[in-house]
């Protein structure tokens, strides 16, 4: 029940940057927001976002189908006076196991760099 409680007063702190374009702390000061953009990211639905991608191979028909769930999903999770003062929602197509491998690799690379530096050999294969 805490953690329900956390993300409730998370959503009424949200709720006042949106509507005022301001925040205001415990100690009275207050952080503008007027010209901001401000980016939530969530996980919610992303099984669903899944499951669209291992049944339907083509991806725009995966996403509208999987938008249509998500959608309803977040609208049965999250309270309304929240979601309505969202301009809008962008789903993410999953990783495949290319764009995995890819940024795996990307990560190898940078570490292997560093640590070359320090004298030490690193060999990483697939």
């Amino acid at each position: 029940m805490k953690l329900k409680k956390h993300i409730r007063d998370t959503f009424n702190i949200l709720l006042q940057v949106l509507d005022e374009g301001h925040l205001t702390d415990n100690k009275g000061r207050v952080a503008d927001f007027k010209n901001t953009i401000i980016i939530m990211t969530s996980n919610m639905g992303s099984r669903i976002i899944q499951e669209r991608f291992d049944a339907i191979k083509d991806v725009e028909t995966a996403m509208e189908s999987a938008k249509v769930d998500v959608l309803g999903l977040l609208k049965q999770t999250v309270r309304p006076e929240f979601l309505n003062r969202i301009d809008d929602t962008i789903l993410f197509t999953p990783l495949t196991k290319e764009n995995i491998k890819e940024i795996v690799g990307l990560q190898l690379k940078g570490i292997t760099k560093m640590i070359e530096q320090q004298g030490i050999t690193f060999d990483a294969t697939p």
